[in-house]
């Protein structure tokens, strides 16, 4: 009975409150879904829209330099914040029509180091923007932009600084149906790869300067979707091969945390011809688990993939067991995203490789923003030195 009551009361609250504000700042502006009447364009769609709910640019790699070996991660997300709402009632979009988010982690191998660092502006709280007409998004003094075919990448925290130079070595990859990747029946983000890219640049961590060469991942997606309350988070992977292949797979997982029949799986030839597999169709079975010491999260930790069909059995495993994202204060999600190596077979040879795995959603309770996380948090987490 109370909880009804709660539910009725906030459900008035929230119409007077968008009355108001209509009537102030004029109507949300309705922002476009993904359709198929609506194609993948390229180079296009690799730069920034105006009109969709939530974007991302999301580079994840394998570093090498003499001795060493590292990890890293630079992501990217806009978003127009039409349908955002702070404490479940106020319309974010008084505040800024727009916000703009990243994080930065690399990991370090040899040393068992992770760090990590993530931003936010919030109304122009900091320089940040991302080009319509050319691929360059930035947040401060974190930037990607591509010159020449090439994707540079600059990203800096505490006594840590990355720069890349990413060129392709393959095609860009149009995931899903054409470039439509469906997450649940009229849900869905057009969703383009880069699945294999060289990788040049230098590493500073302290006092050492590392030369180091590589392999990356660059993930795009962009779309309007409504899903927070359909499913409990989702599982990514993105596997590198030995043999010039690579597999992209994700798991949806469903309120009851079983994967959803719109889960799926992409194997790249080495030709970047793509064939997709359904739920029906492979496997990912965690192998062991490990519980965050800072935010007790319990996230599986190894696995095995099989695709009968391919005689694919790989074993997926962390380089580090701690490689937690704590983003409180900017995109307000604790997830786990780091690099892991491939061993096992494919088609009866011997098939290695390294991945980089992401997992969302086993720590669902700091998702809800508030006005103090609004105005707030973004001080005291400066303060504190994770920027």
């Amino acid at each position: 009975m109370l909880d009804q009551i709660l539910q009725d009361l906030e459900k008035a609250a929230t119409q007077v409150v968008d009355t108001v504000v209509d009537a102030i700042f004029g109507p949300a502006e309705n922002l476009s879904k993904p359709s198929p009447e609506r194609p993948i364009e390229l180079p296009q769609d690799t730069f920034a829209h105006d009109g969709v709910q939530t974007e991302w640019w999301y580079y994840t790699g394998h570093l090498q330099a003499e001795e060493s070996r590292f990890g890293f991660e630079l992501v990217f997300f806009k978003r127009q914040t039409a349908l955002d709402r702070i404490g479940k009632i106020i319309p974010m979009r008084i505040l800024t029509p727009v916000s703009y988010y990243a994080h930065f982690a690399v990991t370090d191998i040899g040393a068992k180091q992770f760090r990590y660092a993530h931003r936010r502006s919030l109304n122009s709280s900091r320089p940040a923007g991302a080009s319509t007409d050319c691929h360059n998004i930035w947040l401060d003094n974190w930037r990607v932009h591509e010159l020449n075919g090439h994707h540079i990448l600059t990203a800096t925290m505490n006594k840590t600084q990355l720069e890349l130079v990413l060129k392709p070595t393959k095609p860009i990859v149009k995931q899903g149906l054409d470039g439509l990747s469906y997450k649940d029946l009229d849900e869905a983000s057009y969703y383009l790869s880069y699945p294999r890219m060289e990788a040049n640049g230098e590493l500073f961590i302290g006092e050492k300067h590392y030369q180091v060469t590589g392999s990356a991942w660059m993930d795009h997606e962009f779309g309007t979707w409504t899903m927070k309350e359909k499913v409990q988070g989702w599982d990514w992977f993105a596997l590198q091969l030995d043999n010039n292949q690579e597999i992209m797979a994700f798991f949806i997982r469903g309120v009851d945390g079983k994967p959803t029949r719109f889960s799926q799986l992409t194997l790249i030839d080495s030709n970047a011809v793509t064939r997709q597999f359904t739920l029906d169709e492979f496997s990912i079975v965690p192998t062991g688990e490990w519980r965050s010491p800072i935010t007790n999260t319990l996230y599986p930790s190894g696995w095995q993939l099989y695709i009968p069909t391919l005689e694919a059995e790989l074993n997926i495993d962390p380089v580090l067991h701690c490689q937690e994202l704590d983003t409180r204060g900017s995109t307000m999600v604790v997830y786990w995203e780091g690099a892991t190596t491939v061993t096992g077979k494919m088609l009866g040879k011997s098939t290695n490789g390294q991945a980089y795995v992401e997992l969302v959603g086993y720590d669902r309770s700091h998702e809800d923003l508030t006005l103090y996380d609004y105005f707030l948090s973004e001080v005291q987490f400066r303060a504190l030195g994770f920027y």
